[in-house]
């Protein structure tokens, strides 16, 4: 009887550092964060890493822009899980005998296989924008903005060769990808015109 136990220790590790300053015509914040996790699965695993970026400029007493960046990736590796015979707590949770069954008392397949079944995920995404404010009289003001936002995901699933015993079709192995990407755009410009009418204020925005 084979009592190695399917789980293991997890653990967690988290850093991060930012850094800020300047002067009154230029001022800039950076930040990062990293983070790695390993659940109670040998194939449960996380990664995580974070970067940001701001900065501002005063360019002329009545021209200021900004510039914004972000970076984030990640990447997960779990195990099967739910209603499916390759995840390990619903085989189980419904295995038989540990003692006398073939497969040390899981429904589907042996111990030691629950732990070769892949399911991974990457993601990758970055952000940007510019921005920009022009006071062009004291009456009269301009504002442009432009950003995007790019992300990439990719979802795998493995089940390695001979894994599964025969004489089930899967003992071949068998590898799925579902990749993809997303691009989103924006831009605005308006401006803002302020004027005295007989003593009442009001203003116009384009």
């Amino acid at each position: 009887l084979d009592h190695t136990p399917l789980t293991v220790r997890g653990w967690r590790e988290e850093c991060g550092a930012s850094a800020s300053g300047g002067a009154n015509l230029l001022q800039y914040f950076l930040a990062g964060d990293f983070s790695r996790e390993r659940g109670v699965y040998v194939n449960n695993l996380s990664r995580r890493v974070s970067v940001r970026s701001n900065l501002n400029a005063e360019f002329t007493p009545v021209l200021t822009g900004a510039a914004r960046l972000g970076y984030y990736s990640n990447r997960l590796e779990l195990p099967q899980n739910d209603n499916n015979d390759q995840g390990p707590l619903g085989n189980g949770l419904l295995g038989r005998d540990p003692i006398t069954s073939p497969n040390g008392g899981y429904l589907s397949f042996p111990k030691e296989a629950y732990n070769q079944f892949l399911t991974t995920q990457s993601v990758d995404r970055v952000t940007g924008g510019l921005e920009a404010r022009w006071d062009a009289a004291s009456w009269l003001r301009f504002n442009a903005l432009t950003g995007i936002d790019f992300a990439s995901r990719g979802d795998q699933a493995i089940t390695p060769p001979g894994v599964v015993p025969e004489p089930d079709r899967r003992n071949i192995g068998n590898a799925t990808s579902n990749p993809y990407t997303l691009y989103t755009y924006n831009t605005n410009l308006d401006g803002t015109a302020s004027y005295d009418l007989a003593g009442l204020q009001a203003q116009t925005a384009l």
